[in-house]
């Protein structure tokens, strides 16, 4: 399906501005619901904080060796104000991945999901698996490697820079101060990340992230629907990971950056290729091409949200939620 296909464009003023990376925060998304405290209303009553429902979409293809592993590792953690479930999109792996994906959600109902879909490529289980999590009410979407080259562990940290930068999406980076790459890396990989980060993709996109091609990142709910990723994400191969993070960027959302280590796989064998490398270079010519026009009144509205704060207001009528989406009292 196509996110946000219910959706409608507005435009939206701006509010305040931050130190994070992207344009300021605007519209119905300016209030952030990411605090784990208690929250206290216009008339002083607190009110139990509901946990964010954060989602890992966790996309599989013959990785029976690290699925297991990864989805204990992501239960051990402990993030506050958050919930944290598994969705596996697993693309019709012949090694038993996708049964042993379903053999874990039974044993674990609730906190794993999956989702077999036909093999067509990382960005298509990705599309398909943010849908899902969305339609199931996910607030926060996490995007990573099932083979712990993208550690588990960072994802706390992500969620707290979100929180403290106001992000809307944030970004594991290699390619920053404290990032580092697996040093059994052959140095021609390096240095053609290297360059393709800091050199042809920054220069020719005008991105004001070091790391546009990773693909450990923390993701907003207010952002996916309101990029309509289903809709607007054209690429085929790995080169939609830069594709969506200049759509983020073009239509205002805060973008920030957090130091990672990028480790070998477990096991495995990576599925990166010369093939979908060369798609990635003339990709990102015509990625700017088609997003010079875009700003942020052309965002999509999260009615899911809407309709949230809808009722949340009426069950406290004191508390009012200004055009500009901050609260206020009368």
């Amino acid at each position: 399906m196509e996110l946000g296909g219910q959706g409608t464009t507005e435009g939206r003023q701006s509010r305040d501005e931050s130190p994070v990376l992207g344009g300021p925060r605007t519209g119905a998304d300016a209030h952030l619901e990411d605090q784990p405290s208690d929250a206290v209303t216009a008339v002083g009553e607190v009110r139990r904080a509901v946990p964010q429902k954060l989602t890992v979409v966790l996309p599989t293809r013959n990785e029976i060796d690290n699925l297991a592993a990864m989805v204990a590792a992501l239960r051990g953690l402990s993030i506050p104000g958050v919930e944290v479930s598994v969705l596996v999109v697993d693309s019709e792996s012949p090694d038993g991945t996708g049964d042993l994906a379903d053999q874990l959600a039974a044993r674990d109902p609730g906190y794993v999901d999956v989702l077999h879909v036909p093999l067509e490529g990382l960005c298509r289980a990705y599309m398909l698996g943010f849908a899902r999590a969305l339609e199931a009410g996910a607030e926060l979407l996490v995007q990573m490697d099932c083979d712990f080259s993208h550690d588990p562990e960072a994802i706390v940290q992500m969620v707290d820079t979100m929180r403290e930068q106001r992000a809307d999406v944030v970004i594991g980076s290699r390619w920053i101060d404290g990032g580092t790459v697996d040093k059994d890396w052959p140095m021609l990989r390096q240095l053609l990340s290297r360059f393709a980060n800091h050199l042809y993709v920054r220069g020719l996109m005008a991105l004001p992230i070091a790391d546009a091609t990773g693909g450990f990142r923390l993701w907003r709910r207010q952002a996916l629907v309101g990029m309509d990723i289903g809709r607007r994400i054209g690429s085929k191969g790995y080169i939609f990971q830069v594709e969506m993070a200049s759509l983020a960027y073009r239509l205002g959302y805060r973008l920030a950056e957090i130091p990672i280590a990028f480790g070998p796989r477990l096991t495995g064998e990576s599925k990166l290729n010369a093939a979908i490398q060369i798609e990635a270079a003339w990709r990102v010519l015509l990625i700017r091409l088609g997003h010079l026009l875009l700003s942020p009144a052309q965002r999509t509205v999260d009615w899911h949200v809407q309709r949230r704060e809808a009722a949340r207001d009426k069950k406290s009528p004191r508390l009012v939620r200004a055009a500009t989406g901050s609260a206020v009292t009368p």
